[in-house]
């Protein structure tokens, strides 16, 4: 692998981080996440960031590295797995919305936190599955 392949695989990382913080961003500003109880106050807070730091930021890079070997490999599928992430993200966030009222309702802290857990957990899943379902190629462009 040469050092050109090597600096883009690190450049779609980074901008794979900075796809997770943006959306994440974003989606926070409009309103679009659901708000999860926090029955142990900056106890909660501190756990849920460090899982956002620990767990979801880098599967979102590892992601955009993903993302860049597939380019480098068909550079025709790249635009194709952005829509792939960004419909994955959108589904989580739309997700999300629907199980607001559950959500709302949830009764203790161990709930709250595992839900949390499994928001980011969808997110990282959805996300991925967007992008390996747009870098499939069709029968009929493979021939």
């Amino acid at each position: 692998m040469t050092i050109k392949r090597i600096a883009f695989l690190i450049l779609c990382g980074f901008l794979g981080g900075f796809y997770c913080l943006a959306t994440g961003a974003v989606a926070s500003a409009l309103g679009l996440i659901p708000r999860f109880p926090a029955y142990g106050g900056e106890d909660d807070f501190g756990l849920r960031f460090m899982i956002f730091l620990a767990g979801v930021l880098p599967s979102f890079i590892a992601m955009g590295v993903l993302v860049g070997r597939i380019t480098i490999s068909n550079r025709r599928t790249w635009l194709r797995i952005l829509f792939g992430a960004f419909a994955g993200t959108v589904l989580t966030f739309i997700a999300g919305r629907l199980l607001m009222p559950a959500i709302e309702h949830l009764s203790s802290r161990n709930s709250s936190n595992g839900a949390v857990v499994a928001f980011f957990a969808g997110w990282i899943v959805l996300t991925l599955v967007g992008i390996l379902l747009a870098s499939r190629r069709s029968k009929e462009r493979a021939d």
